[in-house]
């Protein structure tokens, strides 16, 4: 049976759809490099559910950094179903003859070609081959930039256009394309306390705050009780009264025995502001499960084969763009130095998960001034590592209209 004709929004031409109609087989040839999740949108796109083989073009350099293996891990491309063809990146000849070797027939094939990837040398000698007399009318080349949830159809020249990406990109899809693993997570079954009792703690963890050193001492000997046992199977830390008092207040249950177990001291030394920032992403944007988790521990394989493990608090994904959204309940008396450090976690989190990344940071200090505006050396460090800062007040008054506008426009409003 022939196959049917692509969706008129790819703007085929008369005479390439009359072709269409005799194909043999529909071809998506895409590039291989360290960005590896663009490949993985057109796999992925309805709007290309009608390819039947797949063409890899990669190099020395991705093939030693399993680039391809994470793109086939990601989309699920069984073996039978592609080739791949290993080229000199920045070699116009050579690229050229390794694609003659493939022996694409110029009749019969409709090749989508993907661009996005690979270096500039690799996408000009891409459109240099399939533009020439023999494929160019037989072949689409499409184009997905940074920044943009939409792929440009660039060849035929007549039919230039954009046209929005309809597939959104799972979180386990997104972290497999670039080669990291989670090994730990947790979702809506997780949680620890409901949502609605976990909506009405930030109230009152401000408040506690403000009475200043007696609760952060009560909150640091919970911590360290906590870290001097962690490694345990079971853990019981008991309630001093300080502790047992504010307990009461937000009417946390105690069990029989008046002592914390492990999920109860992970969640009230901070794990609750995880869960509240879960639930509020994932109620606002209105996010499948599978495109949110909280407590976050992933590795991915360093130059050396070795996994490098990184905690995140939360990732979600929105619009096929990665948000890492680090919490911390308070900065300490040494606010600059833990604040900085926090930069600097999502800022290399960041690099290491490609480039469709926004950081966000959540705290429940004050980085304001009296007059409520911020204090500038914590608005420029976020400002200048591309960091959307929410401190105390924007929790309040800021997040929610963050969440409400669009990725681009929120991005900018936060930083």
């Amino acid at each position: 049976m022939a196959p049917s004709l692509p969706p008129t929004s790819w703007g085929i031409g008369k005479k390439t759809a009359n072709a269409y109609l005799y194909c043999m087989a529909n071809v998506l040839i895409s590039l291989v490099g360290d960005q590896t999740v663009p490949n993985v949108f057109l796999i992925r796109d309805p709007a290309f559910r009608m390819v039947e083989e797949y063409v890899f073009v990669t190099t020395p350099l991705m093939e030693e950094r399993s680039r391809l293996e994470h793109i086939l891990a990601s989309t699920g491309v069984p073996r039978g179903k592609y080739r791949k063809v290993c080229v000199e990146a920045d070699n116009l000849t050579d690229i050229r003859e390794r694609l003659n070797e493939l022996q694409l027939p110029t009749t019969g094939n409709h090749y989508f070609v993907n661009l996005t990837s690979g270096t500039k040398v690799m996408s000009i000698a891409m459109y240099d081959y399939f533009t020439q007399p023999g494929y160019a009318d037989c072949c689409s080349i499409f184009y997905v930039p940074i920044g943009k949830n939409a792929y440009l159809q660039v060849y035929p020249e007549d039919q230039r256009r954009e046209e929005a990406i309809s597939y959104r990109i799972s979180l386990k899809e997104y972290l497999s394309g670039y080669g990291i693993r989670i090994e730990e997570q947790k979702g809506e079954g997780e949680l620890h306390r409901p949502p609605e009792y976990t909506s009405g703690l930030l109230f009152h963890f401000q408040k506690a705050m403000d009475s200043g050193r007696p609760f952060s001492q009560m909150m640091n000997s919970l911590r360290n009780n906590y870290r001097a046992v962690q490694q345990k199977k079971e853990i019981k830390i008991p309630v001093n009264p300080e502790l047992q008092a504010f307990l009461s207040l937000i009417r946390y249950p105690l069990p029989p025995d008046g002592c914390l177990n492990k999920a109860a001291a992970e969640y009230l030394i901070g794990g609750w502001l995880e869960e509240w920032a879960y639930n509020l992403v994932k109620e606002r944007l209105g996010l499948p499960e599978e495109a949110i988790r909280y407590g976050v521990r992933v590795a991915r394989p360093n130059a050396v084969g070795h996994n490098v493990p990184n905690e995140c608090d939360l990732l979600f994904t929105f619009n096929n763009t990665l948000y890492i959204m680090e919490c911390k309940t308070g900065l300490g008396f040494n606010a600059s130095q833990l604040f900085a450090d926090s930069i600097y976690k999502l800022t290399a989190l960041r690099n290491e998960f490609g480039q469709r990344v926004e950081a966000v940071l959540l705290t429940l200090t004050n980085l304001r001034k009296r007059n409520g505006q911020w204090k500038e050396r914590f608005f420029n460090r976020a400002q200048m590592h591309r960091v959307a800062l929410f401190d105390r007040q924007g929790l309040m008054e800021e997040l929610e209209e963050w969440l409400g506008a669009s990725p681009q426009e929120a991005a900018l409003k936060a930083r």
